[in-house]
């Protein structure tokens, strides 16, 4: 029989694949979990499309990946440890002896350390220090309200000893509270701004390397054919406004067509600090290259710094793509894509002339 309320923890799966250009390779992943995908992180050498099958068959000619049942005890202590670790950005190793040297204070009574454990691995919910704490702090709270929260607890006891019962019932009372907050410690985003999510920075960012780059080809064209600079203007702009409502079966197409929105509005333009529009630095080529606007602008649309966005788009975090209900798609490693040899981009701009 199902639980009404299943447990939830964070796994990791690992998989190794070895590639020839142009190759493809099929695993399949068979597990007695439900497995619900969060995140994932592909270090590729070379451009990778990545399709999740949600299926109940498996094809015998599939590799397959079986992962054995564990008890949720062996979770505990095999799992569990290498997530925590990585949260605060330590090796498993480093984050083992920062909690042994904060056990030893807290058995000695070192409340901060205490609460810092707790934070760092909640596995020590289960232990008898922690309980030890909690009842200890409980039983303060429970005897000032039925001895000294009274006017005539002045006749049994005097002010001093009532102040010192209140104290603890204070602190016991903070200290209940901290037990459930330390456990936000490390998801806590007050006062902080999170970064947004990597896969989708890298997908507009190099969306809107791509189009750049297309724009350039295509200035270098109108120079080339003599067009005066008032017409290839316009003519930029007229493709970059066709771009924006372009539709078709190219899996890059849609972050494509974001790249082009983006560099039809003022107000992001404006965000980058820059007294020229992209087109006009395009003409000009002489204030910033196509990866500096690609940057800028994917910082402004993300309303952070460029230097984040340059560390994101590091990362190996895969972009997704257009995916439905029995399949999900990513595009890993570096996009290498050539505006102009996308087929609804070679039909647009088929259509337009000087």
């Amino acid at each position: 029989m199902e639980p009404d309320h299943p447990t939830k923890v964070p796994t990791e799966l690992t998989v190794h694949m070895t590639l020839p250009p142009g190759g493809t390779a099929t695993r399949a992943v068979n597990t007695q979990q439900e497995i619900v995908l969060r995140d994932l992180a592909v270090k590729a050498t070379g451009p990778a499309l990545i399709r999740f099958h949600l299926t109940q068959t498996l094809d015998p000619n599939v590799q397959t990946i079986h992962l054995p049942a564990q008890s949720f005890q062996d979770y505990l202590k095999q799992e569990l440890p290498l997530h925590l670790s990585a949260l605060v950005d330590e090796e498993r190793t480093e984050w083992e002896q920062k909690n042994g040297a904060l056990l030893e204070a807290a058995l000695a009574g070192d409340d901060e350390a205490f609460f810092n454990l707790l934070a760092r691995d909640p596995r020590h919910f289960t232990s008898e220090h922690t309980l030890r704490r909690v009842l200890t702090w409980r039983t303060e709270i429970d005897h000032y309200y039925r001895v000294y929260n009274f006017k005539a607890s002045q006749f049994w006891a005097g002010a001093e000893e009532k102040a010192a019962a209140q104290h603890r019932m204070e602190y016991a009372k903070e200290s209940l509270r901290r037990v459930g907050q330390c456990q936000l410690a490390l998801s806590d985003q007050r006062g902080q701004r999170p970064l947004p999510p990597a896969g989708q920075v890298r997908g507009i960012y190099y969306g809107l390397l791509c189009v750049l780059h297309g724009l350039r080809a295509l200035y270098k064209d109108c120079d080339k054919n003599r067009v005066s600079s008032v017409q290839c203007e316009e003519l930029l702009a007229r493709f970059v406004r066709g771009l924006t409502t372009l539709s078709g079966e190219s899996l890059f197409l849609p972050y494509v067509v974001a790249a082009s929105y983006l560099l039809t509005k003022p107000e992001v333009q404006t965000l980058t600090g820059q007294s020229h529009t992209p087109l006009s630095m395009l003409c000009d080529g002489q204030d910033l290259t196509p990866s500096d606007t690609a940057r800028a602008l994917t910082a402004a649309a993300f309303e952070v710094s460029a230097a984040s966005i340059e560390r994101l788009c590091a990362e190996p975090a895969p972009i997704p793509l257009s995916s439905t209900e029995t399949e999900c798609c990513f595009l890993a490693g570096r996009p290498e894509f050539a505006l102009l040899d996308f087929p609804e981009v070679q039909a647009l701009r088929a259509t337009l002339s000087c």
